[in-house]
């Protein structure tokens, strides 16, 4: 079994899956949500998780799987198939493209097939089977299917699909399709509503996907960090220790392979066209040793901050959406977003950099 179905089945043996009537909207008492349980429930519900779920299938076809997984099997082998044909027949397309046109195709004959087993399933299976559902109609732009998922359940179990549903929107754009972030309208209002919760967990999260920095985060204010925080060099990890400079803020880590950027950005702060620049790191090292020794080792200077909480949600790696190592954004001397790392991806640092400095004075 993946790692991902493995922690999803832990975390229900923890909380137990208790029994229900059949009665609908259902939820699903004992459920607690956290930044950790969300991020790894959606980890497994998610498109990116299909290629796990087929070959999770094809390694146990001898044994008798249960019905869940045996649809989802099923379910993503489907997509990987049609994917791969529309991929040949396309290949001016982009991966975001493909695997959105494959979802679309696909989405009337996977809700049938669900309806269908829905009956024979346990509540959290149907739970886990509406979640990835509720995903792939985001992806699709099916309101109807959306909201018809969403009635089928209430309390937490109903909170956790809406979120879940924002994280797939969020990632795909960025990831998949790269562009702009924008929640369909039944899940910004369903959003809304989650972000008044008492539960200051839940609210967090909504308020995350609708706060427009995280959607597209150019044009808008770089949001402060929490208080409390120190840099290695003891100072507070706050952008105000840069007052009137131009801020490249990092978010990356000691330890995924060979870092030319480092040196291009080195090669930028050696330049002519760098006063009035400043750097900010955020790094995720596994260990604080292993962060002051790497920043020695390449004769880093610019501040550090090493993001290592306890737990996610006081990681700041987290909180920012970052969603790969590194990423950069450019910040005015006002905070107000440059550049984030959509601009960041193609080029040599050091080039974009100029530019950007440039073109913001």
């Amino acid at each position: 079994m993946n790692s991902i179905a493995v922690c999803v089945c832990l975390f229900f043996l923890m909380i137990g899956i208790p029994s229900f009537s059949a009665d609908l909207p259902e939820t699903l008492p004992g459920m607690n949500i956290s930044p950790e349980s969300f991020s790894m429930i959606w980890c497994g519900s998610s498109l990116d998780s299909v290629a796990s779920i087929v070959n999770f299938r094809k390694n146990n076809m001898k044994k008798k799987l249960p019905p869940v997984d045996a649809l989802m099997g099923e379910l993503g082998e489907e997509f990987l198939s049609l994917k791969e044909s529309l991929s040949r027949e396309n290949p001016g397309k982009s991966l975001g493209e493909i695997e959105k046109e494959t979802v679309v195709r696909l989405l009337d004959g996977w809700t049938k097939k669900i309806d269908l087993a829905r009956t024979s399933l346990s509540p959290f299976e149907r739970w886990m089977l509406d979640m990835s559902l509720f995903n792939r109609s985001v992806i699709a732009g099916d309101s109807a299917l959306m909201e018809r998922i969403l009635s089928r359940w209430d309390g937490d179990a109903l909170k956790m699909i809406v979120l879940s549903g924002a994280q797939e929107t969020t990632y795909f754009s960025k990831e998949r399709l790269n562009e702009k972030v924008v929640q369909p309208v039944i899940l910004k209002t369903r959003l809304e509503e989650i972000a008044k919760s008492s539960d200051q967990d839940v609210s967090w999260l909504a308020k995350h996907y609708i706060d427009p920095f995280f959607q597209n985060p150019v044009g808008n204010v770089f949001p402060s960090f929490p208080i409390g925080l120190m840099t290695l060099d003891g100072q507070p990890l706050t952008l105000d220790r840069f007052q009137g400079k131009t801020i490249l803020v990092v978010f990356w880590n000691t330890f995924a392979g060979p870092k030319p950027w480092i040196s291009e950005l080195e090669a930028f702060l050696n330049g002519t066209k760098s006063k009035g620049f400043e750097v900010l790191g955020i790094c995720s090292a596994p260990k604080k040793e292993a962060l002051e020794k790497f920043c020695e080792e390449n004769r880093i200077k610019w501040p550090q901050y090493w993001d290592k909480g306890d737990g996610t949600r006081k990681r700041l790696g987290f909180a920012y959406d970052i969603q790969r190592e590194p990423s950069f954004f450019l910040l005015d001397p006002k905070h107000v977003v440059i550049a984030g790392p959509k601009e960041f991806q193609n080029g040599s640092l050091k080039d974009l950099l100029e530019k950007l400095s440039l073109d913001s004075k």
